[in-house]
């Protein structure tokens, strides 16, 4: 069954999102159960309970504008086999990146883990603040 996103309006001409009755979409697009290869539904889920500690670091592209940068931040939780939450901490930054979006990733190691981000279509300089949870 394909469904429609997105519905062309000749009246008005803009592209619109239809109403979608919950009873029309095949429950086979809902059961979601790996994102990039990793299981949703294992036991190597990322659960949180209890307390919980959330650490940041800053990350800095330098005065020049690229689009990709990684660094290596070092953390002695980190494991080769961690998984590790990444987000961009909701206070200042530097003036020039305030609002921009981060694309980040990384790739575990013991002791550390290298960390990319990238702005998408945006030139990236200057510091962000990034939070990460690493379980």
């Amino acid at each position: 069954m394909a469904l429609d996103l997105l519905k062309w309006n000749k009246a008005t001409g803009e592209w619109e999102i239809p109403d979608i009755e919950v009873d029309k979409i095949d429950p086979a697009y809902l059961e979601l159960k790996t994102v990039n290869g990793s299981s949703l539904t294992g036991s190597g889920n990322v659960l949180i309970s209890g307390s919980t500690s959330i650490s940041q670091t800053t990350i800095n592209f330098g005065t020049s504008p690229i689009n990709e940068k990684t660094f290596v931040i070092t953390d002695a939780a980190c494991t080769g086999t961690s998984k590790i939450m990444l987000f961009a901490a909701g206070v200042s930054q530097t003036n020039e990146n305030y609002g921009v979006p981060l694309n980040l990733s990384y790739i575990p190691a013991v002791g550390s883990f290298q960390l990319t981000a990238d702005g998408g279509r945006e030139l990236l300089r200057g510091q962000f603040i990034i939070n990460y949870l690493i379980s």
